[in-house]
């Protein structure tokens, strides 16, 4: 966390969120900088807050302003009206000073939200900083262990030991006894696992687990190759050329080894551009973009390969597409 707060809309709605989370999994709120108001408010939910050793935390209260121009705007020569319905309307203005009634309503909001700071705050906290132990604060804010000593925090630390202690492989201690219990089939001691997790549960888990691994890698590979052709159509060159943009498709899918520079710098290089007319002979197309499928082919080691390739691979369009034998 490293904010001196901000508005108290919606901040302690999102605190509670962190609560939330925190009720489910360990959630480490740390102090790095500051959290100061509003930010203090919504660290406060987590499981801890470590602070670092010059971290500033704190300042639990409420403020409003308001900014009186009315005798500024007056030796100007300016005079503001406000036209509006409703009595309350234009309540608080910065065009004319504040009356006594509005003075009172607009404290009323900053106590009312006050408490829902404390409240917060003794909610997150618990015995480690009570409603009634932070209004003693009085708003002030608290440098690194002065914080701790006060409740507002856990402990001293830092972003990079928190981090590690987080990611840091759980281990079971060797020392620790094992529970048992008397079995009331065989009346012998039956040795529990302290993760206490049923061996079925635990292969369900592992099965879903690989399943959901096998599903996010497929998807991953298709969005791979999605973008893979994106980059090869687009490319200068290749983009609105209607000839190597066809080559770009066959080469893409016959060498899923090249990348999409590479099959559009290889279509570039070996395929022929489309008349500006439009009227490039259909038999001299199809070889040109399927000889550059059958150059780029695995194995490919001549040019005289290459181009039997490309007639086996023509042969085989023709054949599937019921086109009639040209000669090329």
């Amino acid at each position: 966390m490293h904010s001196p707060g901000g508005e108290a809309v919606g901040a302690f709605e999102t605190a509670a969120l962190v609560r939330d989370l925190a009720a489910r999994k360990r959630t480490v709120a740390v102090v790095n900088g500051i959290a100061a108001s509003a930010m203090y408010a919504i660290g406060s939910g987590a499981t801890e807050i470590v602070t670092t050793e010059t971290g500033i935390s704190g300042s639990i209260g409420v403020v409003l302003l308001h900014a009186d121009f009315s005798r500024q705007l007056d030796r100007e020569g300016i005079t503001p009206t406000l036209i509006h319905a409703g009595a309350h309307k234009v309540d608080g203005n910065p065009f004319e000073p504040l009356s006594d009634a509005v003075r009172e309503d607009l404290q009323a909001e900053v106590d009312a939200f006050y408490e829902s700071f404390l409240t917060t705050v003794a909610k997150g906290r618990g015995n480690r900083l009570t409603a009634a132990a932070a209004r003693k604060t009085e708003a002030r804010t608290f440098i690194g262990q002065a914080a701790v000593d006060a409740g507002i925090a856990d402990r001293v630390g830092s972003f990079e030991s928190v981090l590690a202690d987080l990611t840091r492989a759980p281990g079971r201690s060797t020392s620790q006894p094992r529970r048992t219990s008397m079995s009331e089939k065989a009346g012998a001691p039956v040795a529990e696992d302290d993760a206490g997790i049923p061996e079925a549960d635990h292969d369900a888990a592992v099965n879903a687990a690989r399943a959901e691994g096998r599903a996010d890698g497929a998807a991953a590979g298709a969005r791979a190759a999605s973008d893979r052709l994106v980059a090869a159509l687009s490319a200068e060159g290749v983009k609105g050329d209607a000839a190597r943009m066809s080559a770009v498709l066959d080469l893409a899918q016959k060498s899923p080894g090249m990348s999409g520079e590479d099959v559009a710098a290889f279509v570039v290089a070996n395929v022929a551009a489309s008349k500006s007319t439009g009227e490039a002979d259909a038999s001299a197309y199809e070889k040109s973009r399927l000889a550059a499928a059958g150059l780029a082919q695995p194995g490919a080691k001549s040019a005289e390969a290459s181009q039997q390739a490309a007639s086996r691979i023509l042969a085989n369009y023709r054949a599937s597409t019921g086109a009639s034998a040209r000669q090329g």
